[in-house]
């Protein structure tokens, strides 16, 4: 039983090490500075070959009762989908719009033994010579991209390509009625305009506001490598990176769930937090690929302008980071604009309209780092624009 137990544990190190220089391998090309055309369309295709290996591996292990190697194998899989996430939102310009509109079908299968992906890498493979399209990609490999098979950069326009028989399908009638579709979302978005589009012909869509104003979307990214490298000399560390903002590092994770918490409370105390409400997360979340709407609507820190030392950290978990937000701070900064908050609602006190920040804005802040001070202008801005669409509220 014990000598079983050992082959295990070495078939289990030999399979983490494997994995280990893989997505070191492929996430140091992801975030070198000169990540170009070139270079790009290369990385894309050793993620995808990546991948498939991958998938074919966990397959093969179905038969078995080897649940170490397909823990490991599912692990590796979860890093390279992500890290392909991390190339979409690079080369597709962090368009949220975009993201959110090509995430809407529902998730893909696994590409291993799928039949149409030796199409797809044919398409793959010309797309490339024609010199107008500068980035294209296999939507398979990401968690993300779900509209089409492939999704390409052609100029400062993005398409979604459909293959079937290993013909571009785009003139097939669903293929037209679906494309049509997500063209007119994307029109509602960009001019905020419903009239003469056919999917809104929907009784009530009422235009959507546009304020004009220059909103920055700045981050504490550099503050996070700060916390990893202190984290690193002394096991734990931590740093209030804003008014309302405090990064743990942990690189020592003994703590059980009541230790933890006496260490956090400890931390808000030393922070002269005065008994608020806090929120917080834990930035490994950004690989749990089961977490669909969390993956296409937050920057993936495979994103992050970062060192990549200190993403490779972060992705092996050799670091923890933590995230506290003080939500007294943050409904504070928003109310000295006239808004007060009651039962999770933010009201303005010269009107009833009533808007609530959701889920989806709050991960946005903590796994993407927003800094707070944008984040508030932000939320003002949505606020407003509540308040001019639904002024019967």
């Amino acid at each position: 039983m014990e000598k079983e137990r050992t082959k295990a544990d070495d078939r289990n190190h030999k399979g983490n090490v494997e994995t280990q220089t893989i997505v070191h391998n492929l996430y140091s090309k992801l975030n070198q500075p000169d990540l170009d055309r070139d270079r790009s369309f290369s990385l894309e295709k050793a993620l995808s070959n990546a991948v498939l290996s991958t998938e074919e591996n966990i397959l093969a292990q179905k038969s078995t009762r080897d649940v170490e190697t397909k823990s490991s194998l599912l692990w590796r899989r979860s890093l390279l989908k992500r890290m392909a996430d991390g190339l979409v939102w690079k080369f597709f310009g962090f368009n949220e719009h975009f993201l959110q509109v090509a995430s809407m079908p529902p998730p893909a299968g696994y590409m291993a033994h799928k039949n149409g992906y030796g199409f797809e890498r044919k398409a793959l493979e010309f797309l490339p010579s024609i010199p107008e399209i500068n980035f294209a990609i296999q939507n398979d490999t990401t968690n993300i991209l779900r509209l089409g098979d492939v999704t390409l950069l052609h100029s400062q326009n993005i398409y979604y390509l459909e293959l079937k028989g290993g013909k571009f399908s785009g003139e097939f009638e669903r293929t037209r009625r679906q494309s049509k579709k997500y063209e007119e979302i994307n029109q509602y978005l960009a001019s905020g305009n419903a009239s003469g589009l056919e999917f809104f012909k929907i009784k009530g869509v009422a235009p959507l506001e546009t304020i004009a104003i220059e909103l920055k979307n700045n981050h504490y990214w550099l503050e996070l490598e700060n916390v990893v490298n202190k984290t690193l000399e002394r096991n734990n560390y931590w740093a209030e990176v804003d008014d309302g903002m405090i990064l743990i590092g942990l690189s020592d994770w003994i703590l059980n769930e009541q230790e933890l918490g006496r260490f956090i409370n400890q931390i808000i105390r030393k922070a002269k937090w005065n008994s608020p409400q806090v929120r917080f997360g834990i930035l490994s979340r950004h690989l749990d690929i089961k977490k669909a709407d969390f993956l296409y609507s937050i920057i993936p820190l495979t994103a992050f302008d970062i060192d990549p030392k200190i993403g490779m950290i972060l992705l092996d978990k050799s670091v923890e980071i933590m995230v506290l937000i003080n939500l007294d701070f943050v409904y504070k900064s928003i109310g000295k604009h006239g808004y007060e908050l009651a039962q999770n609602y933010l009201t303005n006190k010269r009107s009833d309209v009533k808007v609530q920040i959701g889920e989806r804005r709050w991960n946005r802040l903590i796994y993407g780092l927003y800094k707070l001070p944008d984040f508030i202008d932000e939320t003002l801005v949505m606020l407003r624009k509540a308040e001019k669409e639904f002024p019967q509220q």
